[in-house]
């Protein structure tokens, strides 16, 4: 259960620091700190990416109960995957896109 509040804090923690980059986008038209905030998007996108695709291992690796999780997190995998599986960066996440697969098969 531990493991899985940390997991879960860090996924939370991961997304602020997306969204706080893209509200910078947003709120930014100087170019130069415009071009700064994309980059911190992109260093707060992998980041959160790395910590949904440690979720999706340890789910399929069976330290995390399956069926638990499924109810919990299918929604928000499909939707990772989604949104973001025409991205060439996306294709490191392997554990994503086995867990996605795995749970449309089901």
């Amino acid at each position: 259960m531990g493991t899985l509040l940390e997991l879960e804090n860090t996924l939370h923690e991961r997304k602020e620091k997306l969204d706080a980059a893209c509200h910078e986008v947003i709120q930014n038209f100087d170019p130069e700190r415009k071009k700064a905030a994309l980059k911190s998007i992109e260093c707060a996108l992998e980041s959160f990416l790395n910590s949904v695709d440690r979720l999706c291992y340890c789910i399929i690796n069976k330290h995390l109960n399956e069926e638990q999780m499924k109810s919990e997190y299918k929604e928000f995998i499909d939707d990772i995957t989604n949104n973001f599986k025409n991205e060439n960066s996306f294709k490191g996440y392997k554990n994503i896109s086995e867990l996605h697969k795995i749970w449309s098969n089901s």
